[in-house]
């Protein structure tokens, strides 16, 4: 389906008045990888974007309009990935949340800058060489994975550890954050072994023999940037090794926050504003008889300005997907009226008026540079005089 037909289609729902009896809906997709080596958090973040589109259809909906959620499956796979997000394109999304691995098939982003349709992503992946235009921004709400790599560094730095070990699987996006980790660790403690491992062919106990050893000549600590069920496994290897003995300090990545590490040293670069974190919990639970995990968070998040951003377009007369770009980039701008986080109404009373908006999330301000990435980090000095937010 080209750009011309699906804007055809999208106007056609949005023609159909505030009641949306009709049945047509307006289509977003979510790329999760529901199975395969990154599948520990799909179920979780689902949820979390789920609760989000469920917000604003209570109170209308993006012009009106329901919100439809299309999920794909990648597989794990950025191969599988770009074949899910063009099935999601001729099912005719507007914006695509989403995918939940750490790599990115670069020609994704030649077929939806071909559709005109957005990619938002959630979570970091791995830096890709050009993309991330002007034109068609690659919008990344988390920070990208040598900013991570830094600040675990850093977290080493202010825990006094002065040797450590590195583990990291073999794929583009560990490596990057490995490189940042290790340039940025040098300056606070000695690197006693730099193991990159095929995560397929996984060989736990040789490894865990090699980190045992380490331990018994001074190794303090092991940075571990796996994913989920190869790290745990590793984790069992070693505890079995160590017996009585102690274990390594952890310093985990972003991406081992879940259930299946009951250690969790994470350094905390995807950061929770404590002030919002009950109470999202709550309603999450509420609604999904679920708790979500930090990376939840940002899902909620990035859905969140997704749809701020299609109402926006709507509003000022766009038919989507045309004009969600710039609308995106007006939701994600310093300065105006404060939206946060589940006050859809406000955001669409703002649309409304074409009042400036500025949403402030469970994840903090969210400010997006030109080519899509996240140039505030997680927190900016800021605050609120009458209603509208000033820089300090």
């Amino acid at each position: 389906m080209n750009r011309s037909s699906r804007a055809v289609l999208v106007a056609l729902a949005l023609a159909c008045g505030d009641s949306g009896e009709s049945g047509e809906r307006v289509r977003i997709g979510v790329l999760l990888p529901y199975t395969g080596e990154a599948s520990a958090l799909s179920a979780n973040l689902e949820k979390g974007s789920l609760l989000a589109v469920d917000e604003i259809n209570r109170v209308g909906g993006v012009g009106g309009v329901p919100v439809e959620v299309i999920f794909g499956n990648t597989f794990s796979d950025p191969e599988r990935a770009l074949e899910q997000a063009r099935l999601l394109v001729e099912r005719g999304v507007v914006a695509i949340v989403g995918p939940g691995e750490d790599e990115v098939e670069p020609r994704l982003f030649d077929m939806l800058t071909d559709a005109g349709v957005p990619l938002f992503s959630p979570l970091p992946s791995a830096d890709a060489p050009g993309v991330g235009t002007d034109g068609m921004p690659w919008f990344r709400l988390a920070p990208t994975p040598r900013v991570l790599g830094q600040n675990l560094a850093q977290l080493v730095g202010d825990s006094g550890t002065t040797s450590i070990g590195v583990v990291v699987a073999d794929d583009a996006y560990h490596s990057q954050l490995t490189e940042a980790f290790i340039d940025r660790v040098a300056l606070f403690a000695s690197v006693e072994m730099n193991e990159s491992v095929d995560e397929s062919r996984l060989g736990v106990h040789a490894l865990g023999a090699l980190i045992d050893e380490r331990m018994e000549q001074g190794m303090q600590a092991v940075m571990l940037a796996m994913h989920p069920r190869p790290a745990a496994r590793l984790a069992t290897e070693l505890s079995a090794l160590r017996g009585d003995q102690p274990l390594p300090q952890w310093y985990l990545t972003p991406r081992l926050k879940t259930e299946l590490l009951l250690q969790n040293a994470s350094p905390g670069a995807l950061e929770v504003y404590d002030d919002t974190r009950a109470a999202f919990e709550s309603r999450f639970e509420q609604r999904s008889k679920d708790m979500p995990f930090d990376s939840t968070f940002y899902m909620y998040d990035a859905t969140s300005v997704l749809l701020m951003a299609m109402d926006r377009a709507v509003a000022a007369g766009s038919t989507l997907p045309d004009g969600l770009i710039a609308a995106i980039v007006e939701v994600a701008s310093f300065g105006g009226v404060v939206v946060r986080w589940g006050d859809f109404a406000q955001a669409r009373a703002a649309n409304s008026t074409g009042r400036e908006m500025y949403y402030v999330g469970l994840t903090g301000p969210v400010s997006l540079a030109a080519d899509g990435s996240r140039s505030r980090g997680t927190s900016s000095p800021w605050a609120v005089e009458g209603g509208t937010i000033v820089e300090r």
